[in-house]
């Protein structure tokens, strides 16, 4: 009952929205005996009140020079 009360508020007023981006390695292969890295950078955004959430793929098999490039690391 809750969670179909906590839906029609989401419905009525909209989402309460959080966004997460994240990235996660993978070993792309090998050559001359090293490993290369790569990095696919996903999206996790996520309602706090109904649980509605989605997930996608933003950039595929960067490596961390190219992250670095492009400015995907926090600055303070």
């Amino acid at each position: 009952m809750k969670q179909k009360f906590k839906r029609l508020i989401c419905r009525i007023f909209g989402h309460k929205r959080y966004r997460e981006v994240f990235a996660e390695s993978y070993v792309a292969g090998y050559k001359h005996g090293i490993v290369k890295v790569r990095y696919n950078i996903f999206e996790h955004t996520f309602c706090e009140r109904c649980g509605d959430y989605s997930y996608k793929l933003i950039a595929g098999g960067l490596s961390r020079a190219q992250m670095l490039h492009d400015g995907w690391f926090i600055e303070n």
